[in-house]
């Protein structure tokens, strides 16, 4: 059914503090990530920073997308290897330290440095090359677009 509330709802929550919802970009380590605009041509640079940007649980399903990118067999092999030993390294922590405060400062930074990083650091070296992005491709239309009419605009 119907429910004509819903936006101020959504609003409402989109303002509210969601402790256990958190960017990885924002955590310890995170802004590391935004070095893969960098590689702006590569499509798996941006599912992976569109990803880092989203808020998450600490929940590591969330994080298996990013084993989705190595480009080769030892690639894939370093990311899964890391990323088990992060998953087993912040079961451990949330055990032993499960009331501190620190705690779910200290899981991110895990999470981020095991899964995010690695994938990152695989990204960025390669070079970036592929297919130029539609919003590129618009982009360089608009301007050379507005080149032409500050030059035909200069003659007159």
């Amino acid at each position: 059914y119907f429910l004509p509330e819903w936006p101020q709802h959504w609003l409402h929550l989109l303002r509210a503090d969601t402790g256990h919802m958190k960017a990885a970009v924002t955590q310890p380590f995170g802004a590391v990530v935004l070095l893969l605009v960098l590689r702006w041509r590569r499509p798996e640079a941006w599912i992976v920073l569109l990803v880092a940007c989203l808020p998450q649980t600490l929940m590591w399903y969330s994080f298996l997308v990013l084993l989705a990118f190595p480009a080769t067999y030892r690639e894939a092999c370093a990311l899964s290897l890391i990323s088990s030993l992060g998953y087993l390294v912040v079961n451990w922590v949330a055990e032993t330290h499960p009331v501190e405060p620190r705690t779910g400062t200290m899981l991110w930074t895990l999470v981020v440095c095991t899964t995010f990083l690695p994938a990152t650091i695989a990204i960025l070296r390669r070079p970036n090359s592929g297919p130029l992005p539609l919003w590129a491709s618009w982009l360089r239309g608009v301007l050379i677009t507005l080149t032409r009419a500050r030059t035909r605009w200069r003659a007159q």
